[in-house]
Order: structure tokens, then C-alpha cells, then sequence
């Protein structure tokens, strides 16, 4: 089956009476999309487990939208070619945006190898709400820990769209991350009070937190 686009001017948004300033002022703090980018086994999971921990601790309301989990649900139609990564990524923002609207701080842990795709969910969500994270592991290092046995099957040739690593689109360097940029490598580290308290007071949090 064929699914056509919708025109948009066939369905005509609909306003109400509560926006998204309403539920941040109810909840007390701003509502953003913090994007964590990276290799698989970077440590993106890793870090926004602790940071929502962290954020629950002070009050805040999260969600994280994991790319692996919405795999499996929303998105288990699609494959791992250029243009099914694309409309991942683009229908993981579209769920974002709904969430930010409803006043959560979303994070988002997703690999999002394509600049256009990242650029495009940030022209999506909006520039001030969104915060994009690259967790720069070395690619030696996510190898090592390949915790779903993607580099290994991909050495193998047995991924289709996800041969050896260094050849590939899943394992790129984003030429210009505009907020933050972590290094994954402290694997276990991210639970520490000290560690998680210097990423607080980062930018990549900055009106988070306030």
C-alpha cells in the first residue's frame, strides 16, 4: 500500500485557548528538545537516562523519545536506507515539536547521521527550542563496545545500508554542532552528582534549568 501525502490546506490547523507558554508557566520551567547525536554505543542512551534522572530530581517534566524504542513501534515500517533514515528522523521531530508543546523537555536520543535531516528538525521545532548535542565517542571506542552487534555484523556484511564502519552514512562527524558537544566516553560516569551537575550548567541546558 501507497500512503499519499496530505495537502495541508485540506486540513487546516486547529487553534486553542491553552498554548504552550500556559503549560510552561503551570509547570514552571521552559520546554525544549535536547537532540543527543552520535555513533551507536556512543553513550546517548547512557547520558539521557542520568539526565533525566537528574531533571526528575529537580521538579522537571521529561520524556525521553528513544530512537530505538520508536523503532519499534511508530516508525517499525521503515528500514535503514538514506530515505527511511530520513523520514525516522523527521517523524521523530514531528513528535517532539507535540511534546514541547505540551510544555516537556524532551530528549531525544537518535543517530541522525544527515546534517539536512538534524537541520531539518531543528527548522521544525524551532531554533530557540532546540538543543543539539553531539556525543563525540570515538569511533574505536563504540566499536569496542558494539552493545547491539551492529559493528560486528556490519564487518560481516551482513547489514544492508550498514557496512563496515568508516565507509558508511552512521558514522560521520557533524561538521558544525551549534550548543554543546560531550564526550561519550564516560560511559558510567554520567551518574556521578559532580559529572551530571557540570552538564547542567552547560549550555546545552541553558533555560532548563533556570
Amino acid at each position: 500500500m501507497t500512503l499519499k501525502t496530505t495537502d495541508p490546506a485540506q486540513t487546516p490547523e486547529q487553534v486553542f485557548t491553552i498554548t504552550q507558554s500556559e503549560r510552561e508557566s503551570m509547570k514552571g520551567h521552559a520546554a525544549k528538545v535536547i537532540w543527543l547525536t552520535g555513533l551507536s554505543g556512543s553513550g546517548k542512551s547512557t547520558i539521557a537516562n542520568a539526565l533525566e534522572l537528574a531533571l526528575h530530581q529537580q521538579h522537571k517534566h521529561t520524556y525521553i523519545l528513544d530512537g530505538d524504542n520508536v523503532r519499534r513501534n511508530l516508525n517499525k515500517d521503515l528500514g535503514f536506507h538514506p530515505e527511511s533514515r530520513s523520514e525516522n528522523v523527521r517523524r521523530i521531530a514531528e513528535v517532539a515539536l507535540m511534546m514541547k508543546d505540551a510544555g516537556l523537555i524532551v530528549i531525544v536520543t537518535c543517530i541522525a547521521p544527515f546534517a539536512k535531516d538534524r537541520d531539518a528538525a531543528r527548522a521544525l521545532i524551532g531554533d530557540a527550542g532546540f538543543i543539539e548535542v553531539y556525543v563525540s565517542t570515538p569511533l574505536a571506542v563504540c566499536e569496542q563496545r558494539d552493545p547491539k552487534g551492529l559493528y560486528k555484523k556490519s564487518r560481516a556484511g551482513l547489514m544492508k545500508n550498514m557496512r563496515y564502519p568508516g565507509s558508511l552514512s552512521w558514522c560521520w562527524i557533524p561538521g558544525f554542532v551549534r550548543w554543546w558537544r560531550v564526550l561519550g566516553g564516560f560511559w558510567g560516569g554520567w551518574n556521578s552528582r559532580p559529572a551530571m551537575r557540570l552538564f547542567l550548567q552547560g549550555a546545552v541546558c541553558k533555560g532548563v534549568t533556570d
